[in-house]
């Protein structure tokens, strides 16, 4: 990474259908936290044409002895991460109505704060172990994708975002852990582990662990209680596990999908010819033919 060259990223994320087990929105609650000194609340977009308030409702809240209406809100805080990096956040429910319009609103702040990349993260419910890593998906706006593996389906504002972004020109990736099915909809610090990890790796920068370690620790032992007690649920984990051990070896092997790449079929291809040649080695005669088999001799 350039030092000498500022960079400004704005990562968003949004409560809802995108936040299985709240490890989107609660990866940005992390960092504001755990950074707190150096955040500061710099805008926010009023929902009011945005929300649907029977499904998004107003809160009712005390504030020094006062009774307040907290209205839903999406706001955005910046947090001076180092001399060359700033990250600004946008964190809210997602909003019901005028999606585009809400899209475009949140790009012309990026704009205001001169962003050089747009990152979005979401959470999604999958079939994945709690005792494996978690997979994260990212997708950026460059990548060629291959149509068979390619996802086709509903989208959240995070992907209307990162699609608007990048058609007006904006550096832009999509960033999804996968969170066990089996856990049900509790807060999953695991969750929110792997994505503050994989912005760290990305970002080039490490970012705060905080208490994460801790909580997660105590979210795998009460999964793995979960686990133990109900057997079809052990066997099924058992099984998730076999089938990720299995895909993370065709992965370091280059395996996708039914395609072997040559270097793999080579090598499979001489350790079947060694493996051939031993047998013609054993028990043949010095013609290397087979000996006649045991039998009544001659005059017998």
């Amino acid at each position: 990474m350039d030092d000498s060259k500022h960079r400004t990223v704005l990562i968003a994320a949004f409560e809802g259908w995108n936040d299985a087990g709240q490890a989107a929105s609660g990866a940005i609650r992390h960092l504001l936290k755990a950074l707190e000194v150096e955040s500061r609340q710099v805008d926010r977009i009023s929902c009011s044409p945005f929300f649907d308030y029977q499904f998004t409702r107003p809160m009712m809240c005390t504030v020094d002895g006062r009774r307040q209406i907290m209205w839903p809100q999406v706001t955005f805080s910046s947090i001076d991460l180092s001399p060359s990096l700033t990250l600004l956040t946008e964190l809210g429910p997602e909003p019901n109505f005028q999606w585009m319009e809400f899209a475009q609103k949140s790009l012309r702040i990026a704009d205001a704060y001169e962003v050089d990349e747009i990152i979005t993260l979401g959470s999604m419910f999958n079939d994945v172990p709690h005792t494996r890593p978690l997979p994260v998906s990212q997708v950026d706006s460059h990548a060629v994708l291959d149509p068979d593996d390619a996802y086709n389906g509903p989208v959240g504002i995070p992907s209307i975002i990162n699609f608007t972004a990048a058609e007006q020109g904006y550096k832009t990736l999509s960033m999804w852990v996968s969170i066990p099915q089996y856990v049900g909809a509790d807060d999953c610090p695991f969750g929110v582990q792997t994505l503050i990890d994989a912005l760290g790796a990305h970002l080039g920068v490490d970012l705060p662990q905080g208490d994460l370690p801790f909580r997660t620790r105590q979210w795998k032992a009460s999964a793995d209680a979960l686990v133990s007690y109900n057997d079809d649920l052990n066997h099924y984990v058992k099984q998730l596990e076999e089938d990720q051990d299995q895909e993370s070896m065709e992965d370091a092997m280059g395996v996708q999908g039914d395609y072997i790449p040559q270097k793999v079929t080579n090598q499979l291809i001489d350790e079947t010819e060694a493996f051939l040649s031993s047998l013609n080695g054993e028990g043949k005669g010095q013609d290397g033919r087979d000996p006649m088999p045991d039998g009544p001799s001659e005059g017998e």
